[in-house]
């Protein structure tokens, strides 16, 4: 395997840290690529949406309060914005900016710490962010069809 500037790298196996906005992660028995003469070490991660949903599940589980970057990971995990996430708990965007502060963070008040706690373990996160193919083309008028049936509005091929 080479590295990004097309040296030769080696593998080995060991305990890196990933740090996920401020969540630390040590992930054990990993393979490890590390480049002979750039030294840059680049762990080999598989799967993982389920690596970061088992954390997220993790974090929801724990009996501790919720600090700052556990709450920003739970919400990003689960794919919302600041502001449909405190619209979806019932509170003003400010609000989460402040719970979401790393220096001087508001404590989360026990209920809505809860139904943190409950969207993680209860609903199904994001599973991907399609942005690098938005808004790539040139502008054009859209002409949208939908169609309902049982399990609700869904677009057709019209």
């Amino acid at each position: 395997m080479k590295c990004y500037n097309g040296h030769e790298m080696t593998e080995r196996r060991g305990r890196p840290q990933i740090d996920e906005g401020g969540v630390r992660i040590v992930l054990d028995d990993v393979r490890i690529f590390t480049c002979k003469k750039c030294k840059v070490e680049t762990p080999a991660i598989p799967k993982m949406e389920a690596l970061f949903k088992e954390v997220a599940h993790t974090l929801a589980r724990k009996r501790q309060r919720m600090m700052p970057q556990e709450v920003r990971f739970l919400r990003k995990h689960l794919g919302l914005s600041s502001r449909s996430f405190a619209r979806k708990i019932g509170v003003d965007h400010t609000t989460v900016s402040k719970w979401e502060r790393l220096d001087s963070p508001q404590a989360m008040g026990a209920v809505a710490e809860r139904l943190l706690h409950l969207f993680v373990l209860a609903e199904k996160p994001v599973e991907e962010y399609p942005f690098e193919d938005m808004a790539v083309e040139a502008p054009a008028p859209s002409r949208l069809q939908l169609e309902h049936d049982s399990k609700g509005w869904h677009a057709s091929a019209g």
